[in-house]
Parts: structure tokens; sequence; C-alpha cells
């Protein structure tokens, strides 16, 4: 109904330092989905790397496989044949050694004019390890970064399927979304994508879907071209590289039924030996691109009550929200976990965005577990200036649908929506209005919206 707000549907995140506005809207009588890509889901995703190589290359176990067990990988091969210059193999080394951001610049500022095409992939690569998820944050004020930012660039169209995967993944992790390296990278990856196996395919569009590359002319070519190579290499990948094409093409809006089946045929195969990152970010998947598979989630949901207690408050809220959008009902597994959450106190240590998408996981299930969503109520209540309209809309939703009038989260929700009342989308103020009413609030408050000097002004919140 519309009173009912529609699933938000993000990737698997517990944090963002940027915020995110989706969308609550309906659309032909289905609701739309929109997400916000987060570190977490780049955790589902890589591998551990027990340990960083000194010599050979920079496909070690958990990285990337060696393509085979003798030929030089392809990043390393020069043109003509020949062998690399001993002095790159030496280069490469001690970039691959360097255990710190400000090393590997040190190095760049020395040998960087002695880079061949391999060094500079493996330098990019090395300095996504060693940034930490800081988004350059020690990486972006060294002239010596600059330079290699400009000469990957500059060499982006030789890459071959690995080397060109390798950097975009790099580049998602720092969050580097260069318009001219990312068009590089997917116009040689749609000239050579019959040679992509799939950790090649799982890489590359992963980092493109984080990027939010996927409309732009190279880029929905890149995407085309690896979709129709894609259906061919689940036939013996690694399921994190199963994992991370299911994400990338729920996000990247590149749903066939054909991808999906192999995805599912995938995961049902292994599904005896996944941990619950991997449930939720499959169910997250499959629900977001409305893949129907009964089996599937039948199979999930009997993995899902074998590794209980093994669930954070993150898989949680992805699979709650998963389950429920897909309209699977688990009435039973949402009431263990819901215990689970409580007794090891992980609910209030949600994020208050994720908090938000377990509530509205729980409601649309009308699951009604008291405990839960007490903390719930604890985490919206004391969070609330920190939320998103739509994050107060699905509290508020959740909380009216299931009967709580007497929730303490009710003044602050009330208090925030007379402070921000103008700042709310026509659909979150309709759904908004159904739940004060619902739970006897009265009038949802109006806008407000001074002028000063004939200007709008912004609002007490500061644009972010």
């Amino acid at each position: 109904g519309s009173s009912r707000p529609p699933p938000r549907c993000r990737p698997l995140s517990s944090s963002s330092s940027h915020g995110w506005r989706a969308a609550m809207e309906q659309a032909g009588g289905r609701p739309v989905a929109t997400t916000l890509s987060g570190e977490s889901q780049q955790q589902e995703a890589q591998p551990v790397v027990t340990g960083r190589a000194v010599s050979g290359s920079l496909y070690a176990p958990g990285t990337f496989p060696r393509s085979s067990a003798s030929a030089a990988p392809p990043i390393y091969r020069v043109a003509g044949g020949g062998r690399r210059p001993q002095d790159c193999i030496e280069v490469d080394i001690r970039l691959r050694i360097a255990t710190s951001s400000g090393e590997l610049l040190r190095i760049l500022a020395e040998a960087l004019p002695r880079f061949d095409v391999g060094s500079v992939v493996v330098a990019f690569c090395t300095a996504a390890k060693l940034d930490e998820g800081r988004e350059m944050a020690t990486l972006d004020r060294s002239p010596a970064w600059a330079a290699l930012q400009g000469r990957l660039i500059d060499c982006a169209h030789l890459l071959e399927p690995r080397g060109m995967s390798m950097v975009a993944y790099a580049a998602a992790r720092l969050m580097w979304g260069h318009e001219a390296l990312l068009t590089a990278l997917a116009t040689v990856g749609a000239r050579r994508a019959p040679d992509f196996g799939a950790t090649d395919i799982a890489k590359g569009c992963w980092a493109f879907a984080k990027l939010r590359f996927v409309q732009e002319p190279a880029a929905a070519e890149f995407w085309q071209a690896v979709a129709r190579q894609a259906e061919t290499k689940f036939r013996s990948p690694r399921f994190v590289d199963v994992s991370m094409m299911a994400w990338a093409f729920a996000m990247g809006g590149y749903a066939h039924s054909s991808i999906f089946s192999e995805i599912s045929k995938a995961t049902r195969a292994a599904c005896d030996t996944l941990p619950p990152r991997s449930l939720a970010s499959i169910a997250w998947a499959c629900a977001k691109t409305s893949h129907k598979d009964v089996a599937l989630f039948q199979d999930i949901a009997r993995r899902a009550h074998a590794t209980l207690t093994e669930f954070s408050g993150h898989d949680a809220a992805a699979f709650c929200w998963a389950f429920s959008a897909a309209g699977v009902q688990a009435d039973d597994l949402y009431e263990s976990l819901g215990t689970h959450l409580v007794t090891s106190g992980l609910v209030r240590r949600l994020s208050a965005p994720l908090a938000a998408e377990l509530a509205w996981g729980y409601a649309a299930a009308r699951v009604h577990h008291a405990q839960l969503f007490a903390d719930l109520e604890w985490l919206c209540a004391s969070h609330i200036w920190d939320l998103e309209t739509e994050d107060v809309t699905g509290f508020a939703w959740s909380f009216a649908s299931l009967g709580r009038a007497e929730s303490k989260a009710w003044p602050a929700i009330h208090s925030y929506a007379a402070r921000f009342a103008g700042r709310f989308r026509a659909s979150e103020r309709q759904v908004l209005s159904w739940a004060f009413a619902n739970v006897g609030l009265g009038m949802l408050p109006a806008r407000h919206e001074p002028t000063v000097g004939g200007v709008r002004s912004l609002g007490s919140r500061e644009l972010t």
C-alpha cells in the first residue's frame, strides 16, 4: 500500500563517510531499490592475503590466481618477446615489500622514470593496499603520486585483462574515479572481454559498480561485453568471484536471468560451506534484481540456521532486508537471529542507517521481536540527528506497522520531522503521515522553508 515504504537496497555497508540520499519512490506498483556502496562489501569480496610476496608476480594466493604455472604474468610480458629488464624486476620487489605509503612514495620519487607498464601496475595496486581505505589520504599530497597517476592513465590502453582488472580494483579501493582512466580501462576491457577469466570479470565489474561507472558510453560497452562472457565463467570459479559478480551485476543493473541462474547454481553447490557474509551478499543481490529462486532461498535459510551465531549485525541487516524484499518468509529464523543480535549486544553497535534497514526487514516480515525493537528504538532516538530523512521514515513505518505506539523513539522522530519538515520527499511525507496517524501523533509538522533576502534558506543543517 501507499503507506508502506519500499525496501531501500544498498550493498553490504557498515559505515560510510559520505552519507546517502536514496529515493523512496514507487514505480509501477513495485518498489524501486537504490543503493550505496561501502567498504564492507569490499571485505566480503577481498580474499585474505597471508603475506606479501617478494618475488615472482603479484598473483599470490588470495590476490589473483596465476594465469599459468610457468608463463610470465601478462602484465610483465615484453612487446616483441624477450625478458624484462632486471632493474624493473628489482623495483617490483621493492614496491611489494613496502610497508607504508611513505616508503612507497620514496621509491616512486626515485625510480618512476625507469618503470615499465608492469611496474606502474604493481605500484598502483600496492598503493591501494597501503592506503588502507583512506581514499588516498596517505598519498594525495605527493608529486610522486600524481606522476604515477599520470603514467597509469597514459598506459591504461595497453593493459591486458589481468592488468585491467587489477588496476580497476585498486582504483575502486582508492575511490579514484578518474574519467580518463575508467574510460581507457573500459575500452580495453570491452575489446579483450573474450580473454577474461572469472576473477578478471569479478574484479573489473565490482570496481566499476563501486565507482558508479555504468551508464557512460564506454562503460555500457564494457558491461555488455563482459555480461556475455560471464555466463560461461561459473564452471569452477572461486566463490568470492561468484559473490563479487552477483553484487556487481545487481548494482550495475545487468540482472540477466541467465547470469543469476548460474550464480544460483554456484551458490547452491557451495552453500554448505558459506559464511553469513556470503549468504547475505547473494540473497541481497537476488532480492535487488528480483531473481526468483525458491530453492536457493531455502538453502540459504538452512545454512543461516547452522551459522546463526556467526552473524554480525551488518550481515543480519542485509540478510533480513533481502528475505523481506524477496517476499520469503522465515519467521523462526528471524526470531532466532533477533535473539542472537540482542544477547550479543550487536544491535546497539549498528550504524543507524543499517539499523533502519534491519527494522524494515523485520516489520515487513511481520516479525515482532520485542527486545530487538526496544534496542532499535533506543538506537533511533540516540542517533536521531545523524539520520537521513529516509532512515527516519523507515524507522517510523517499522515502529508504526508493528503497533509500537508507546515507543520512546516517537518524541525524537517528531522533533526531527518538525525541524527538517522541508527536506522530506513527497513519498516520505506520505509514509510519515500514515505512521503519525497510526500511533496517535496527529498531523505531520508542516513544511517550513524560511527565506532570507528572497533566497530560500538551506535549513539549520549544513550541506556536506
